[in-house]
């Protein structure tokens, strides 16, 4: 396969939305998990493993998210993508 100029930049900035797709779904995941905990009456306490577990899992998600600083920062790193990178 025949990779076209701009082909490589393409795919690239298209994983934006993949990242903003995962993130999402990771969230909602995350939520879910609480909202289960919560309805079985188990609370889901800062500093317990669960806890930290929650914490962490959340922090992952959130990075992955491309509109995490904003529409500028999401401009900015677009603009940083080249056919090369």
């Amino acid at each position: 396969m025949i990779v076209g100029e701009g082909d490589h930049e393409w795919r690239r900035r298209s994983s934006f939305a993949r990242r903003d797709e995962c993130s999402a779904a990771l969230l909602a995941f995350i939520t879910e998990i609480e909202q289960r905990a919560a309805a079985d009456g188990e609370a889901i306490v800062p500093g317990t493993p669960e806890g930290d577990w929650i914490a962490w899992a959340k922090q992952r998600a959130e990075a992955l998210d491309p509109l995490r600083h904003g529409i500028g920062g999401l401009f900015d790193a677009l603009s940083k993508v080249t056919q090369w990178s």
